[in-house]
């Protein structure tokens, strides 16, 4: 016999649940009676036992740890449409008083976005499905309860991840393959697979996946570059060609990752304004790329390879940004709250990369600001590229591998 207090514990999650799945129907995350099923049967609570608030009010942000019965409404939270954070990138992690600083790694993403992958990913009875980016095993445990455990694939590079990942889904009853393995390099024991379906970004999408997607299949992921993403739905065809859209909401991922202990540098390189080759004025506000998502995922088919950082708010709460890449070019904006509507520019480089910026700006706008889902995305033997107006027409932008 259950304890008590497990009991009323699950009661208590069970309307949770079933009030989440009314509320994902009610946005149209959900669109079919079989994933309504799921997400009504599916606990989230066991796989969030634990995760980060951000308190947002600190600039950065101050991340507060909280575990189960150590909060009061911890299972309200647990089972609202939000993103939370599992684990902070330990070479940015730093205690501060209230909490932690640091770089999100891993997340369990808000359940509207995972249905809407889900339902995406146009699953069907006997399906086999690979999932790259394990995490905290909610997805694997929607997905092994909708398909089979016997039909369910998962991995992650963090072998710590997968063996809490694995313990999870046994205690829930659910027993899919769990495995720790690089996603760039898919399964290949069990494969081929009817979907592969990816919780983690990608700038360049890798071979194995479409080798080990049957013919007529399809892959689900997040193309995103460093200024905005998207994600994708890809139709793999028997050449091992695959061609596909964008769908209509934006959702982004943390980046795949091929070694468990390895994270992108956090420490940008310091800009001289003494070597800039160039100083001028800007009419286009820097926040523009970092804050609209439209035109962040134009931004980044213009600037391939280019990274970011913006500095936090100094002494007069003015902040600066910075872009960089590897071949040594630069751009530094020092002013973003100029109230004179112009910013200066201090650029460097065989790239001009401000520059870039305004030719992606000035594209955009001459397109009519469209959104990502106005574009399409094709692979062939040639390359990997972007489209808006579909392939073999309109612009187009290539792919560089990573």
């Amino acid at each position: 016999m259950a304890h008590p207090r497990v009991a009323v514990e699950q009661l208590q999650a069970d309307r949770r649940m079933r009030t989440l799945a009314d509320t994902l129907v009610r946005q149209q995350a959900i669109r079919s009676p079989a994933w309504q099923a799921v997400f009504e049967r599916v606990p989230r609570h066991p796989f969030l036992p634990g995760f980060y608030l951000a308190d947002s009010s600190r600039d950065p942000i101050v991340w507060r740890w909280v575990q189960a019965d150590a909060l009061p409404g911890w299972l309200d939270l647990v089972y609202r449409n939000e993103t939370y954070v599992t684990r902070l990138d330990p070479t940015t992690m730093q205690a501060v008083e209230g909490g932690w600083r640091g770089r999100a790694a891993s997340s369990c993403p808000k359940p509207s976005l995972i249905a809407r992958m889900l339902e995406a990913l146009q699953v069907r009875d006997g399906h086999r499905v690979l999932e790259i980016g394990t995490g905290s095993g909610y997805q694997a445990a929607l997905l092994s309860d909708r398909l089979g455990s016997q039909h369910v694939i998962t991995i992650d590079i963090d072998p710590g991840l997968v063996s809490t990942a694995r313990q999870r889904l046994a205690g829930c009853g659910y027993t899919p393959t769990v495995a720790t393995a690089d996603g760039a390099e898919g399964y290949p024991p069990n494969a081929p697979y009817d979907r592969i379906i990816a919780t983690c970004a990608v700038t360049w999408f890798p071979s194995a996946w479409l080798t080990q997607t049957r013919p007529g299949g399809r892959i689900v992921a997040n193309l995103r570059g460093e200024f905005g993403g998207a994600l994708v739905r890809l139709a793999v065809a028997d050449s091992g060609t695959a061609d596909g859209r964008f769908l209509p909401h934006w959702g982004g991922f943390m980046a795949l990752r091929h070694d468990p202990d390895g994270y992108p540098p956090s420490t940008p390189p310091e800009p001289d304004p003494e070597t800039a080759t160039v100083e001028r004025q800007t009419e286009i506000h820097p926040a523009a790329l970092l804050d609209d998502l439209a035109f962040g995922f134009i931004a980044q088919l213009h600037l391939p390879g280019v990274r970011w950082s913006r500095s936090w708010p100094d002494e007069t709460g003015d902040w600066s940004l910075r872009l960089w890449a590897a071949d040594g070019s630069w751009a530094f904006l020092p002013h973003m709250l100029s109230p004179a509507q112009r910013w200066t520019v201090l650029e460097h480089g065989p790239r001009m990369l401000w520059a870039l910026v305004e030719q992606a700006w000035q594209w955009w706008q001459a397109a009519g600001r469209p959104r990502w889902d106005r574009f399409s995305l094709s692979i062939t033997p040639d390359g990997q590229r972007v489209w808006y107006g579909g392939p073999g027409s309109g612009r187009d932008w290539p792919l560089l591998p990573e």
